[in-house]
């Protein structure tokens, strides 16, 4: 088995990041709960690393409305 590499010209792959949160925001927007949340410091890969304390907060504001799925506390 071959593997073969696709190069994206620089300016094309500019667009198409340019065309994501559009995309990511009309995703949300299926879920009657949905919400895109933006992170400027977020990079691609480990978000949940990088950036711990947003990824957390929404899992907090995800299960708020359900008090039994709510850590005890």
């Amino acid at each position: 088995m071959s593997v073969r590499l696709v190069c994206v010209p620089p300016e094309l792959l500019r667009e198409i990041n340019k065309g994501k949160p559009a995309l990511h925001a009309e995703v949300a927007a299926e879920s009657p709960r949905g919400e895109q949340r933006i992170l400027d410091e977020a990079g691609h890969g480990w978000l949940q690393e990088g950036s711990a304390g947003p990824v957390i907060q929404a899992g907090h504001d995800l299960v708020r409305p359900f008090p039994s799925m709510a850590a005890p506390g």
